[in-house]
Formats: structure tokens, C-alpha cells, sequence
């Protein structure tokens, strides 16, 4: 069976609508591990790229994303270097883990890594389907929400059988001794 590691961010602590998402999520997959920690730098520091490739393309996006809603990037980040518009969203991002615990879940089952995918929607609620996490519960985020902020999109899934074995490790390392007795 196929797994998939999924962070649940703070805010679905915070608007206490974990049930709800989990509704969502064990339709398409079995949650076989669980746990709420607390993030740490080190974490986020593993999970966030530093590289400047990676950085570029948040700055790409962040540029996109401030054309798509008719706003000029300069007025938001006095700049339109992707790489410094990058380093911004990247600290923008750091901070949506900080806001407080997050839950940490490993999830089982047939292609469950698509699947999970699939229920969570694309990274820009705006664009996710109606039906998903990110759209039926981030539906009311603006243009300022997604030009001067990072995307409080509630949940972060890996994308892929390597995504999960890079970031298993660093989310939930408990999980890696369990399976090793």
C-alpha cells in the first residue's frame, strides 16, 4: 500500500475544524499515524528550500499571482526580482506553521498520494474545485489575502513516494521508529 505524509497548518487548529477536514480525507485513505506537535525552525528550515531555484519560482508565483488579480508586484514587494520576492513569500510561509501546533498524519491506501492530492485542491483556493479542502474552506480569502501574505491554505500533502520519504523525517520522525520495530 501506497503512503502519504499530511500537515494539517495551525489555522485548522485554530478555526477547530480538524473533524470536518478529516472527513474530507479519510475517503481517501486510512490514517494509519497521527500527531500534533509544535514546528520548529530546524523543521521548517529542512521543509522550506533555501535554494535559489526554489526561491525564484515562489517569486514567479507571487508575481503571477499579484498580475492574475490586477495588482503590480512593485506596489506589494518594491521589486519585481523573483528572488527577492521569493525570500519574502518563503519567510511568509515560515510564519503560517509558526501561528501554532499543526497535526502531522501518515496516510495509507491505494494511490493515496493522488488521491490526497486530489481532495486537497490546487495551492491557490481561487483555482481549487469546489469539493476540495482548500476551496470549501479558504473560499473566502481575497486578493490581499494572496498578495501580501503567504496562502493559508490549511494543509500541506506530499507530492510524490520520494516528497514522502524526504519529508517524513522531518515531520514526523516518531513514525520512522515505528516502522523500524
Amino acid at each position: 500500500m501506497e503512503k502519504t505524509l499530511v500537515v494539517l497548518k495551525p489555522q485548522v487548529l485554530l478555526r477547530n475544524i480538524e473533524n470536518e477536514v478529516m472527513d474530507y480525507l479519510t475517503v481517501v485513505g486510512e490514517v494509519i499515524a497521527r500527531e500534533v506537535i509544535t514546528v520548529t525552525n530546524d523543521q521548517l528550515d529542512r521543509h522550506f528550500s533555501s535554494s535559489r531555484e526554489w526561491i525564484e519560482m515562489l517569486g514567479r508565483k507571487a508575481k503571477a499571482i499579484c498580475e492574475y488579480f490586477g495588482i503590480d508586484p512593485a506596489d506589494i514587494h518594491s521589486t519585481l526580482d523573483p528572488y527577492e520576492i521569493g525570500k519574502t513569500v518563503r519567510e511568509w510561509n515560515r510564519q503560517v506553521y509558526l501561528k501554532g501546533p499543526v497535526v502531522v498524519l501518515v496516510m495509507e491506501g491505494e494511490d493515496v498520494i493522488s488521491r490526497v492530492r486530489k481532495i486537497t485542491g490546487s495551492t491557490f483556493p481561487f483555482q481549487a474545485d469546489p469539493g476540495t479542502i482548500r476551496r470549501d474552506f479558504c473560499g473566502h480569502l481575497t486578493a490581499k489575502d494572496y498578495t501580501r501574505s503567504a496562502i493559508d491554505n490549511l494543509i500541506h500533502a506530499a507530492d510524490s513516494i520520494d516528497s514522502f520519504n524526504n519529508e517524513v523525517p522531518v515531520w514526523f520522525p516518531a513514525f520512522l521508529q515505528q516502522e523500524q520495530t
